[in-house]
């Protein structure tokens, strides 16, 4: 009797490669019905977007220190009260596949020639954030670095539980340098593992934090915008 024939090295191969294009293809499927279901409540994106913005004609992410666009606190009133000598605004938004990381960051600075206009600038945004502390159930703490001190009430590393996963919440700023006559207006907003490192330099290191996130559009050492 003869003995049974031992598959190829080909066939072997070919029932291999076929089981592991199988379970590819169901990895894949649950993955992607994973992240349907537990995706947040808007539109996951199926491909990356990454969106950027300048110029001060832009600016318009709702500063909470600035108050709403629809009275007379908000931006453009701001800016016509206020008018600064110089100034640029920097938004960039990078959203992966189904929010599974994202980064949204925006930086607005003016600066101004004369000190009078500068003060009444400054202290316009402090006591707005003063009345806003009135209502608001968190704290206004100030950090300083660089020469500024930046006003917030969000805490940057605070986690709210999203829907499967941990997402950071928006942090926003206002800060002022007197040295150099110079009003900022920063936000933040991150979700997913990939910044989490870099966010955490928000209560180790700020002047790294702000380095890192925001230098390549203001010299944090001169006080200046870049080109």
């Amino acid at each position: 009797m003869k003995g049974k024939r031992k598959p190829s090295p080909r066939a072997v191969l070919a029932i291999v490669l076929a089981s592991v294009m199988i379970l590819t293809t169901v990895c894949v499927l649950l993955f992607l019905l994973l992240h349907l279901l537990f995706a947040p409540s808007y539109d996951a994106p199926l491909t990356p977007i990454h969106v950027e913005r300048r110029g001060i004609e832009n600016w318009g992410d709702g500063s909470s220190f600035l108050g709403s666009q629809s009275t007379a606190e908000g931006k453009d009133n701001f800016l016509l009260l206020y008018e600064p000598d110089d100034g640029d605004y920097y938004y960039d938004c990078r959203v992966s596949v189904f929010w599974i990381n994202s980064l949204k960051r925006s930086l607005a600075f003016l600066s101004y020639d004369d000190p009078a206009v500068y003060a009444a600038a400054k202290q316009s945004r402090l006591d707005y954030a003063a009345k806003k502390a009135e209502s608001d159930p968190k704290p206004l703490s100030e950090t300083r670095a660089f020469g500024f001190a930046f006003c917030s009430f969000d805490d940057i590393m605070k986690v709210t539980k999203g829907r499967g996963k941990n997402k950071y919440i928006d942090y926003e700023a206002f800060g002022y340098n007197d040295e150099t006559l110079t009003l900022v207006f920063l936000r933040f907003d991150a979700s997913g593992s990939r910044e989490k490192r870099y966010m955490k330099l928000a209560n180790t290191d700020y002047e790294a934090f702000l380095s890192h996130y925001y230098g390549e559009w203001f010299d944090w050492d001169a006080g200046v915008g870049t080109p």
